[in-house]
């Protein structure tokens, strides 16, 4: 989220929901761009 518009404190209060929300889900993954290229990777080698 780029920091012009996530920068507000009623869209960060909005941005914590989410995130509590999706980390409630059984099997949310969040993956820096590295972690993604390496599952990526290991993917295709299969």
């Amino acid at each position: 989220m780029h920091p012009k518009y996530i920068g507000h404190r009623s869209r960060m209060v909005m941005l914590e929901k989410l995130i509590n929300y999706l980390l409630s889900k059984p099997g949310v993954w969040f993956a820096t761009h590295q972690d993604i290229a390496l599952y990526v990777k290991r993917q295709i080698e299969k």
